[in-house]
């Protein structure tokens, strides 16, 4: 509800006013907009309670009187005016986990575990940390502390500091809800020098999930793990760009690994992902050339629990065409053009073939789809229409 709260000064107005009663003209992005509603506000989020009430208590701060409603992507309101304009619906990805394209995509493909587990043991910054004995020490005193059965010593030091990054998420979600932190019978407690190594050991852990530990580009798993997410982010601003879209504002409650998997598609490599981390894309119309050209500006707040000084955040070039991946830190200040951003994130063929599903979807209330179907597929010997293609090659494309 905090960050909420916060984008609705960024995004919406500095003063008291209700965006709900009237229209703004005060130049900001909800310029006269006289009703929240689906058609100014989109909203999408993965089927786990966790982000269920993460984008609900969003939206309490960023839209307090707006009326809310929950819908799976799969029901009618998606396609229907009149309900999107009867409120803000939440759109809930209704896929199972292991065929969720949007948020998990990673789980659709089947080499991705194995990768992972050896890509984390690959790390040079972890390999470093296994011959440390203060590390030894910390993992000792983690595991009097919860003994949980990953952390005992009679497990190596590698797989020692892999679990720990479970506790560093489990302590950094106490901290931002002012809990005490790994509670336990022997009052055993963490100092701060003792809370960074565990910071440091969960961060490195995440950024191995999807960023290779040789930190090329080419053998990461960005675009296998999030590039769906990519499409449909740059989807919803080519919209807006070319005027075919109303929304003010799309919001994507999903999770740590959502973000980091993201992140490396975009040949970025987070310092850290702190509770409640978010990347947020602006569209811009740059007048300054004449030109009227668009831009994205990319924004990084790693932890927006530390409050109002965590939002003091520089613009970043998307270093889209490096062969390594480039830390948020070492970013340059700046933006990327539209053009540029979609040779990234699009995926050719796949807005196409959606419009001649839903085509078919509306055909079928009223008569059998094989004759469209054929027809689509003769325009296909055009170049116009659709093609059949291997499986093979559909995850080659895609």
């Amino acid at each position: 509800q905090d960050i909420g709260s916060a984008l609705r000064q960024r995004y919406i107005h500095d003063g008291l006013e209700s965006l709900e009663t009237q229209a703004f003209d005060n130049g900001k992005l909800f310029h006269g907009v006289d009703k929240v509603d689906g058609t100014t506000l989109a909203v999408y989020t993965s089927n786990v309670q966790r982000t269920l009430q993460s984008v609900w208590s969003f939206l309490l701060g960023f839209v307090p009187r707006a009326a809310v409603f929950f819908a799976f992507r799969s029901e009618r309101v998606f396609s229907d005016t009149a309900r999107r304009a009867a409120g803000v619906p939440i759109y809930i990805e209704d896929a199972v986990r292991s065929d969720d394209r949007l948020f998990h995509e990673w789980r659709l493909d089947e080499n991705y575990e194995t990768w992972r587990k050896g890509n984390i043991r690959q790390s040079k910054r972890l390999l470093h940390l296994v011959s440390q004995s203060n590390y030894q020490e910390l993992l000792d005193k983690l595991f009097e502390c919860t003994r949980e059965e990953h952390l005992s010593p009679s497990h190596s030091m590698m797989d020692r500091l892999i679990a720990a990054k479970d506790l560093d998420t489990q302590v950094a979600i106490e901290e931002a809800h002012n809990r005490p932190v790994l509670v336990n019978e022997n009052g055993i407690l963490l100092n701060k020098a003792e809370r960074e190594m565990l910071q440091e050991i969960g961060n490195e852990v995440k950024r191995r999930w999807y960023g290779a530990a040789s930190g090329l580009r080419r053998e990461s798993y960005g675009q296998k793990g999030a590039g769906y997410l990519a499409h449909k982010i740059w989807r919803h601003m080519q919209q807006r760009a070319e005027g075919k879209s109303n929304l003010r504002f799309v919001q994507m409650s999903c999770h740590d690994t959502t973000l980091a998997a993201l992140a490396t598609h975009l040949g970025l490599e987070l310092p850290t992902i702190g509770f409640g981390a978010f990347l947020a894309f602006e569209l811009h119309q740059d007048n300054d050339n004449g030109e009227n050209e668009f831009v994205v500006k990319t924004f990084y707040n790693s932890n927006p629990t530390k409050g109002t000084s965590s939002y003091a955040l520089k613009s970043l070039v998307l270093p889209l065409g490096e062969e390594r991946l480039v830390n948020v830190k070492d970013c340059a200040s700046g933006a990327v053009t539209l053009p540029e951003f979609s040779a990234h994130c699009e995926i050719p063929g796949v807005e196409e073939t959606f419009q001649s599903f839903l085509s078919l979807c509306s055909i079928s209330s009223t008569r059998p789809t094989r004759g469209a179907l054929r027809d689509l597929f003769e325009k296909g010997t055009s170049g116009t229409g659709l093609k059949w293609i291997s499986l093979k090659k559909w995850r080659e494309r895609y």
